[in-house]
């Protein structure tokens, strides 16, 4: 038949399971590879660095703490959402919210990393919006 064998859960789970894998892997790259831009003055005080460092070489615990905050907050609504069946309204609020939350974050970081959450954001908003159409109860 196959050889994988998935369990059978919610396509809301699943595309909120996605997001998570995505916003830990943005997190994963910017943690060990060069992509920001550390924010000081060269040794001649006149430009801007412009050269490329991760989050571990640039040694600030502040920056690897907002890096992480996507991905603490989709762990969270990967834990409040039902795996199956119809989700509840305190899931399908708490996976707007997260939604919201995640785009306005996005827009305050985009100039550094935020762009590199943006999948995870794409199918956060694909689990928000399937939240909103109806599917009628199975009787099991």
């Amino acid at each position: 038949m196959g050889f994988i064998r998935l369990a059978k859960f919610d396509r809301i789970y699943y595309l909120c399971l996605l997001s998570f894998l995505l916003s830990l892997t943005s997190y994963i790259y910017l943690l060990f590879w060069a992509s920001i831009i550390p924010v000081g003055l060269d040794t001649d005080n006149s430009a801007i660095s412009d050269t490329y460092m991760s989050l571990i070489e640039s040694g600030s615990l502040l920056l690897m703490l907002i890096a992480f905050i996507p991905v603490i907050f989709t762990l969270f609504l990967l834990i409040s959402v039902n795996r199956r069946g119809l989700q509840d309204r305190g899931s399908k609020i708490n996976l707007w919210i997260t939604t919201l939350f995640y785009y306005s974050y996005i827009i305050v970081t985009i100039m550094s990393f935020g762009f590199l959450y943006t999948p995870a954001v794409v199918f956060l908003t694909a689990a928000a919006v399937s939240t909103l159409v109806y599917r009628p109860r199975l009787n099991k």
